[in-house]
């Protein structure tokens, strides 16, 4: 009966102690999902300002940061009283400012040629341009410019063989318009001009006239 005893007594002795061991890598465990997690990469704030830096804001794409130069082209027509014809100009621009994240001032200018039945416009003008970026592609801008018009009328020959006509008269120009500019690419932008005011001065007087242009404008470099 006593052997009986001893035997039950180590029996639950061996039943303990593998109790024990069994519940030792069970708290380790534990212990490693509680700790604290060690972050092995650069501080937060600072993956935030390299995830910020990569993802392109509403000035990353269509919008240009400052000393950002594009050039292009644009067409359209121009109408004035007694003139209607086909608008054909080389344009560029130029971030010089960045008021806001938003609102940018532009130095910008065009050399325009309009071509109607015997008549020919050249156009020569420096702009300043405010743009405002209202999404990440697309922005609306405003521009007001003054320069140098050119209008030349080709002398015509009447049924009876009299040349009459032929003249070239030099002036003014001041031009403001307004319109929306979409990125295609972040190198290639349309823009679309629905109206510009052009105002013709020379010795004469003042002639209006309106015009409306499709263009692209490519970021140079």
């Amino acid at each position: 009966m006593r052997a009986l005893h001893v035997k039950r007594g180590l029996a639950a002795a061996l039943l303990c102690w593998s109790l024990l061991l069994s519940a030792a890598p069970a708290r380790a465990a534990s212990d490693l999902l509680l700790a604290p997690a060690r972050w092995s990469g650069p501080p937060p704030a600072e993956g935030l300002l390299l995830a910020s830096s990569r993802r392109p804001g509403a000035a990353g794409l269509a919008a240009e940061r400052e000393g950002t130069l594009r050039l292009g082209g644009s067409f359209g027509l121009l109408a004035a009283s007694g003139f209607t014809g086909f608008a054909l100009r080389a344009q560029g621009s130029y971030a010089l400012s960045e008021i806001d994240p938003h609102l940018f001032f532009d130095l910008a200018g065009h050399i325009g040629l309009a071509l109607a039945s015997g008549s020919q416009i050249f156009e020569f003008v420096p702009i300043a341009r405010l743009r405002y970026q209202v999404k990440e592609r697309f922005g609306l801008y405003g521009d007001g410019g003054f320069g140098l018009a050119i209008a030349h009328a080709s002398a015509r020959t009447d049924f009876y063989g009299y040349r009459y006509g032929g003249d070239t008269d030099v002036g003014a120009l001041l031009r403001f318009s307004g319109g929306l500019q979409y990125a295609l690419t972040p190198r290639l932008l349309f823009t679309f001009e629905p109206l510009g005011l052009h105002v013709y001065i020379n010795g004469s007087g003042s002639t209006f006239a309106y015009s409306l242009l499709l263009g692209l404008l490519v970021r140079a470099g």
